[in-house]
């Protein structure tokens, strides 16, 4: 069960964090975003089941926050949150999240988060790495194909 919260950290001036289960094509996506008091979208994350036989992994992606209200937490918190819901409540076994090579302020998020490089995939517009945050079984990746 994903719950809605509501919230007033003063930290992160949080209004509301929201999660909403809809289905997408071959998964189930969850939309985790927080939302200011005049319920306005701060920062929002999507999370994919694609439901595939002998994969225990969760896609994390689309992670945004609004430009002023960045280094404040709000990704933290809701990549906090994801964790908790997913992992910490035998939902799924492992959290997957692909960041571009080059872009070492995520990679240092992710991996303060408890994220750990797993290899370099290449895609159509450049070299990524794989992170990941669980104990699924890694080998799972050895034959899956992204594009």
């Amino acid at each position: 069960m994903i719950p809605t919260l509501k919230s007033n950290i003063r930290r992160c001036n949080i209004y509301q964090t929201l999660c909403v289960k809809t289905k997408c094509d071959n998964a189930i996506k969850y939309n985790y975003s927080i939302l200011d008091e005049s319920k306005n979208i701060v920062s929002t994350v999507n999370i994919y089941d694609f439901q595939m036989k002998n994969f225990d992994w969760l896609l994390m992606s689309d992670l945004q926050t609004a430009p002023k209200q960045r280094n404040k937490g709000y990704a933290s918190r809701l990549i906090h949150k994801a964790i908790d819901d997913f992992l910490n409540n035998s939902f799924c076994k492992g959290i997957y999240l692909f960041v571009k090579k080059n872009n070492g302020n995520a990679i240092h998020l992710y991996h303060k988060l408890g994220f750990e490089k797993l290899k370099t995939y290449k895609l159509q517009d450049g070299d990524y790495l794989i992170m990941i945050n669980g104990n699924a079984d890694i080998s799972q990746f050895n034959n899956m194909q992204f594009s």
